[in-house]
């Protein structure tokens, strides 16, 4: 099951992508999300989904990922 975890205003998700409940708590991650942006093509594992799996600021860790919207500059 996933978990989210806030850390100095940083997320970190530990979850599958083989995990429904996983899946499904990325997506609404995502979906609440007003930084969202989608990864190239062929960086997204979930081909356009809307999931923090395939945004544009994931940055995978050992066992999930960690959101860098505020460390990165805004996609122009």
């Amino acid at each position: 099951m996933a978990v989210l975890k806030r850390t100095d205003g940083q997320l970190e998700f530990w979850g599958s992508l083989d995990s429904d409940d996983d899946l499904a708590a990325a997506a609404g991650a995502a979906a609440a999300c007003g930084a969202y942006r989608r990864d190239d093509e062929d960086e997204d594992p979930l081909s356009g989904a809307l999931s923090c799996f395939g945004c544009r600021y994931r940055r995978w860790v050992p066992g999930g990922f960690t959101c860098m919207k505020d460390r990165l500059a805004p996609a122009t």
